[in-house]
């Protein structure tokens, strides 16, 4: 008797972590997606690699992450790697972008591929306020830009181990603008004129030709 109940004990020893091992794994659910509806069966939270076509919200295209739809089914809260149309512009993202009740882009905070993350607040039309850094430059900077062309008209940034600078834009005639420059560490100013469609980028390459 004393021998069986030595055996049952020691085979309870041995086969106890596998079935406490098991026990854990079951707790890992493994799924594809999952779509909650509200009391109106409506929905509300998608999750899913991609998320599921469901009838309800507006917009089907494929996204690999959480989405957050509002009563009338747009897409209020996107959380997800690729970001939608990231890849249009040479650099997949992942990251967070917020709409409004419409359906409209109205802020994100994204992170590329290459190390460049930005932090935007959206206009009506497009972008209003952007901050960013990027380290293949090496630059940060901030920029505000027209509601009307979206270009932008107040840019400040800093780039290596140059001086910061701040650059106001205004319209200067048809197809110009007129930059100023001030150089936070001299406090002095120049001016220069560009073409009215000269990005950021263009910007920043003109300035570093008065200073390199």
């Amino acid at each position: 008797f004393v021998c069986l109940v030595g055996l049952i004990f020691e085979a309870w020893a041995l086969t106890r972590p596998s079935a406490s091992l098991a026990q854990e794994q079951g707790k890992v659910l493994h799924v594809r997606g999952i779509v909650v509806e509200d009391a109106m069966g409506r929905p509300r939270i998608l999750l899913g690699a991609p998320v599921a076509k469901v009838e309800g919200r507006k917009d089907q295209e494929d996204i690999y992450g959480l989405i957050v739809v509002g009563e009338n089914g747009t897409d209020r809260v996107i959380v997800c790697y690729p970001l939608p149309g990231s890849g249009r512009q040479g650099e997949s993202a992942g990251g967070v972008l917020l709409n409004d009740a419409r359906g409209g882009e109205r802020g994100g905070y994204v992170a590329a591929d290459n190390g460049e993350i930005v932090l935007t607040l959206d206009g009506t039309k497009d972008e209003a306020i952007k901050l960013g850094v990027d380290p293949t430059k090496p630059m940060s900077w901030i920029a505000m830009n027209d509601f009307e062309d979206i270009r932008p008209r107040m840019l400040m940034a800093l780039r290596g181990h140059r001086p910061a600078r701040v650059m106001m834009l205004n319209p200067a005639g048809p197809g110009e603008q007129e930059v100023r420059v001030l150089r936070l560490s001299e406090a002095t100013s120049q001016k220069l004129t560009l073409p009215r469609a000269a990005g950021r980028t263009a910007i920043l390459d003109a300035v570093e030709k008065l200073d390199p």
